[in-house]
């Protein structure tokens, strides 16, 4: 079933990394959006991926962790 969660992401330039000298703990390399049938929960995800390393020149070899 569907859980409820909750999550906070911070997203900040690398100028601002460096003037407050902070250390980051990951980096946003890409991201993609696509419409799908809003009648099927969950599957928004498996053609965001596909996109994304189609946009990127990447493959699931070269990724780490998606989430």
């Amino acid at each position: 079933g569907v859980c409820d969660g909750a999550a906070a992401l911070v997203l900040v330039s690398e100028d601002v990394v460096k003037t407050e000298g902070l250390k980051p703990l990951a980096r946003l390399a890409g991201y993609a959006t696509v419409g799908v049938d809003p009648s099927i929960m969950g599957i928004g995800p498996a053609p965001a991926i596909k996109n994304l390393l189609k946009v990127s020149g990447k493959s699931l070899n070269d990724i780490d962790l998606v989430e």
